[in-house]
């Protein structure tokens, strides 16, 4: 890694007051979600003794859903959303820390203790979505078929109280809204990622570059910039 790029980092870094009002939230339930989340994250909760703390969250979109539906039928995009759905699930390894929340719309939802894990489980889902790909060129159907994605990380809180049956994030609420910051294929990661994961970079082992557009946390005058991974040697 060259000085210039670490010029960039420091320059970029947030302060402890930033960072702690990006990764702390309430038990509030924000409006991306109403009340369709808290019965995932509950479940989740009590089948993996999960507990409040900060996770890596990772939301997995499938591109091009707007483009399949202009050219299909309704009941076929949603057959082909939804077939979508299963590798992600399936990319889990068996030492994975992910786990699987929910399936909103085309994107999907996991948590993560290590990230490592979710670098395993992108490799994975790309293998899944090769294989796929291959069989629709070989039935000889139209390519926009075809299954790309982009996965985007954030740290932060998950809040679960399981006595009162409640839980939330305003994390996962920030997943959801800078998605469209990020391009077909992209690996997206906010700033509090590339905080925790700094040490590989310096290493070399991760690239970053700068996203074009920061994401301005609402309420407040933080901007958190965002950046793309490219993985130089896979784990």
């Amino acid at each position: 890694m060259d000085e210039s790029n670490d010029e960039s980092f420091s320059d970029s870094q947030l302060s402890p007051e930033q960072m702690k009002k990006i990764t702390t939230t309430s038990l509030q339930l924000f409006e991306a979600f109403g009340e369709t989340l808290v019965p995932s994250l509950i479940k989740a909760a009590e089948e993996y003794s999960l507990g409040s703390g900060l996770y890596f969250i990772a939301l997995i979109d499938l591109s091009d859903s707007t483009v399949v539906a202009s050219k299909t039928e309704t009941h076929q995009n949603e057959e082909w959303i939804n077939e979508f759905a299963k590798p992600t699930r399936r990319a889990l390894s068996n030492k994975s820390t992910g786990i699987y929340l929910k399936t909103i719309g085309d994107g999907s939802l996991f948590l993560f203790r290590k990230f490592n894990d979710i670098i395993e489980w992108q490799n994975n889902v790309n293998t899944l979505c090769k294989e796929y790909n291959q069989k629709i060129t070989a039935e000889g159907r139209p390519d926009f078929y075809q299954y790309h994605n982009k996965i985007i990380v954030h740290l932060g809180e998950v809040l679960i109280d399981l006595e009162k049956k409640d839980a939330g994030s305003f994390a996962l609420d920030i997943c959801f809204k800078i998605e469209k910051k990020f391009g077909k294929t992209d690996l997206g990661i906010t700033e509090p990622v590339r905080q925790v994961i700094l040490p590989d970079i310096n290493s070399g082992k991760f690239e970053i570059t700068k996203n074009e557009e920061d994401y301005a946390l609402e309420g407040t005058d933080i901007r958190i910039p965002l950046w793309k991974l490219h993985v130089k040697n896979i784990v």
